[in-house]
């Protein structure tokens, strides 16, 4: 499963997705960088209805990825 994620793990190792050389405003108008917190982003936000459990790991690990990667925060994990 995780072979499917190696592009994007490739390209942040790159440091594809922004350097700390480039100025905060940038970074904050990039919505491709997964730093980029959209007005909807907060704490307390529901990404997926999946409870995790010992028995629905395989359902709640592929709904975890891609809400994740949907909205373009797979490269925090």
């Amino acid at each position: 499963m995780i072979s499917s994620f190696l592009p994007l793990l490739t390209k942040m190792a790159r440091g594809g997705y922004g350097t700390a050389t480039q100025s905060n405003q940038s970074l904050m108008e990039n919505t491709n960088n997964p730093f980029f917190l959209h007005s909807g982003d907060h704490p307390g936000l529901v990404l997926i209805l999946h409870l995790l459990t010992g028995s629905s790991y395989n359902t709640w690990s592929r709904a975890m990825l891609m809400s994740l990667n949907a909205k373009n925060k797979l490269g925090f994990v």
